[in-house]
């Protein structure tokens, strides 16, 4: 299956885009990229449960199907 970008949106309070947008200003990057980074990051930290959970999801769908 090939990659498809899909668009989330995302509420955070001033104080938090402020800090975010100075953060991304720092390290040259749009905020956009900068939340991309921090979001593939986690998903990298967290890759083991990730994968866990879509081999139980995958096993939960055969059985309901038998």
């Amino acid at each position: 299956m090939a990659d498809t970008t899909v668009s989330v949106n995302v509420r955070f309070p001033q104080a938090a885009a402020d800090g975010v947008k100075a953060l991304a200003d720092i390290q040259g990057v749009t905020v956009s990229d900068y939340i991309r980074a921090l979001v593939a990051a986690d998903l990298e930290k967290n890759r083991a449960v990730l994968n866990d959970y879509q081999n139980k999801l995958a096993e939960l769908r055969r059985k309901m199907k038998e």
